[in-house]
């Protein structure tokens, strides 16, 4: 079930005795708790039936006398155990964690309590009390969402704000809340978009010119920029950003490491568009992000198809000198961009 198909189902007052929430998507983990507060609780019930706990510091039969507590004047009873490591396959030092009650609850829990673990972590699927969470609670994923979910809940948040935004705009605010290439900081996400809107409250229209005045430049963004300044043969601005990027304080090996993955990106793109594929057909075939394709669609008309492969041969011999401790990472780095500036 989606996050949002639980979160419909919570609204409709359809309460589990049970739920654990694992995840770090700030927001998402914020819709979860209001929802289930407005559905457990009335206003005059939230100081006296809700009860939030830190499970790192607290002793844990505290919590298990607090989910066995009756509501005072009331329905239900919602209780949230914050950092739940107790599921996870974190140590946390002098922590008391007493599995035989947590599992006796689980069987038997006070359906007029609401309880909810909450954990950034991953659960530890090994553990006895996790495999049996998964049978009798409801499990909720708020891990960092992929780019479809992302664009949903921007269009969302546009069109309730009655708010429109370019297409190059859009993409490139997802872009710039790219993580990994397939997880996106959907927190940021809608807090850069909701710094985009004050920006342009008048107009109620956003331009990729407004995303690229307002929001942050992400390091693959960044390192786009590295990737346009090496193939134009532009050393001494390729030099000047990877300083920049430095002091930032990502990795050498993280930064020639994205820097191989854009290439690669541009070899691919360069290729299908010699086989007479359009940016659409593109997009689909590789499944990324459509700004990014078209970034990459622009900057490959320029540059030939062995350029590109010796530039992608070079840092995929930075990748291995790197990891073999050959050389000096960032010396390395360095001699690489020259290199390759030299080509071109």
């Amino acid at each position: 079930m989606s996050i949002d198909q639980q979160i419909k189902k919570i609204e409709n007052a359809q309460l589990d005795p049970i739920y654990v929430v694992i995840g770090t998507e700030v927001y998402l983990k914020e819709k979860i708790k209001q929802a289930l507060k407005k559905a457990a609780l009335s206003d005059a019930e939230n100081e006296m039936n809700f009860v939030t706990l830190d499970g790192k510091n607290i002793a844990f039969s505290k919590i298990i006398e607090e989910a066995q507590t009756l509501p005072f004047f009331g329905e239900k009873r919602l209780l949230f155990v914050e950092n739940a490591w107790f599921l996870t396959s974190e140590k946390v030092s002098g922590a008391n964690f007493i599995p035989e009650m947590l599992i006796d609850y689980i069987n038997q829990p006070l359906m007029s309590t609401v309880l909810v673990f909450l954990t950034p972590n991953n659960l530890d699927g090994k553990k006895k009390i996790v495999k049996l969470l998964k049978k009798q609670a409801t499990i909720v994923d708020i891990s960092p969402a992929n780019e479809q979910s992302v664009r949903s809940y921007l269009n969302d948040e546009l069109k309730q704000n009655n708010f429109q935004i370019d297409h190059d705009a859009l993409n490139l605010l997802i872009l710039l809340n790219n993580r990994d290439g397939k997880t996106f900081a959907l927190s940021k996400a809608l807090s850069d978009l909701s710094m985009l809107m004050l920006y342009k409250s008048e107009e109620k229209i956003i331009t990729k010119q407004d995303v690229e005045a307002i929001v942050s430049k992400n390091l693959e963004y960044n390192i786009f920029d590295l990737s346009r300044y090496i193939l134009s043969g532009k050393a001494e601005k390729a030099m000047r950003l990877f300083s920049d990027i430095l002091l930032q304080g990502e990795e050498v090996i993280v930064i020639n490491a994205i820097l191989l993955s854009q290439i690669r990106l541009f070899l691919q793109v360069k290729i299908l568009s010699k086989q007479g594929c359009l940016q659409g057909e593109i997009v689909k075939i590789l499944k990324v992000n459509p700004y990014r394709v078209k970034l990459a669609f622009k900057q490959t008309q320029k540059f030939s198809l062995s350029l590109l492969i010796n530039i992608f041969d070079e840092l995929v011999e930075n990748d291995y000198k790197m990891k073999i401790g050959a050389m000096e990472k960032e010396l390395l780095f360095q001699l690489s961009l020259l290199k390759i500036a030299e080509q071109k």
